[in-house]
């Protein structure tokens, strides 16, 4: 607001204005360049929305919703989706019945928990405790958390392949939780010297290490006909943690806490999802979904 009202009470920009009022025909051709400007990314959004009318996937994939299927489809993994909610509700248990599945949703709940709880203590620490401004503040997490979450995310999509979505998603988890337990347990030594950008760098990246080999592990092993949906579950499911993590210091034990102390728990709590992934088999659940593919599909007389 204080760079619009400089700007506004420029001389300059009135008597620029004062010279177009004059003059409809460049103020009709200015207005239509401004919107043209503002409204343009509707028409890239659009163009990309149209692009898989464009360009199919396979040859056997219908253009629109409703469409018909050519009929030549033979392959089990050609066949059109069932879109009945029963069915859907019923490969979603099926879904969930693994071991690795079930347990991925435990990971899920687990797996942000400590950020939702060092989110706000970081806030009130910076701004408070260190008397950082809040434009402070938010550059630095602009900055360098935004350096963290680019390196993290694009160097873990290549590492994954390398690695394993396992062993990536408890490096990433065991950076963060090393970071955040070591923020706090070094208090005493928070001042000018100390090294808040490389902080930012290696929690945003940590967490963004996991997030990335959490959201290829949830693809992995989403599988049978309610595979989007139960991707779209764990997806949610991730957003608990988030919302959890700022609850904590409301517990009875909360008020006996200081900042430094939750940072410590934030990063034992972000240890938790490390603990998880030795259970995980996700090959397991990719045989299955090989063996189901193999098979002869079931018709309504087979069903009955």
């Amino acid at each position: 607001i204080a760079t619009i009202e400089s700007v506004e009470k420029a001389q300059a920009l009135r008597e620029l204005f004062a010279l177009l009022a004059g003059d409809p025909v460049i103020d009709v051709a200015i207005a239509a360049l401004l919107t043209w400007a503002a409204y343009s990314s509707v028409a890239v959004v659009l163009l990309i929305m149209l692009l898989p009318l464009i360009f199919r996937e396979r040859a056997t994939d219908a253009l629109l919703p409703g469409s018909r299927h050519p009929a030549h489809l033979t392959s089990p993994t050609d066949r059109p989706a069932k879109t009945n909610p029963i069915i859907v509700a019923r490969s979603l248990l099926r879904a969930f019945g693994m071991r690795t599945t079930a347990l991925a949703l435990v990971l899920a709940v687990l797996a942000f928990i400590g950020e939702g709880l060092a989110t706000p203590i970081l806030a009130e620490i910076f701004t408070v405790r260190l008397d950082w401004s809040v434009e402070r503040y938010a550059d630095n997490q602009a900055i360098y958390g935004t350096i963290g979450k680019l390196v993290g995310a694009i160097g873990g999509g290549f590492v994954c392949d390398l690695l394993g979505v396992r062993r990536i998603a408890g490096f990433g988890f065991g950076l963060a939780a090393a970071t955040l337990a070591g923020f706090g347990l070094t208090a005493g030594l928070w001042g000018d010297g100390y090294p808040f950008p490389l902080f930012f760098v290696l929690v945003e990246g940590g967490l963004a290490l996991a997030s990335v080999s959490l959201f290829a592990f949830f693809m992995r092993i989403s599988w049978t006909a309610a595979a989007a949906t139960q991707f779209t579950l764990y997806m949610t499911v991730l957003n608990l943690g988030h919302a959890l993590g700022p609850l904590l210091p409301q517990l009875p034990f909360g008020h006996r806490m200081s900042g430094p102390g939750f940072l410590v728990i934030a990063g034992a709590l972000t240890t938790l999802p490390i603990l998880v992934l030795p259970f995980l088999n996700p090959a397991a659940v990719v045989r299955r979904r090989g063996i189901e593919l193999a098979s002869p599909p079931r018709t309504p007389e087979h069903s009955a």
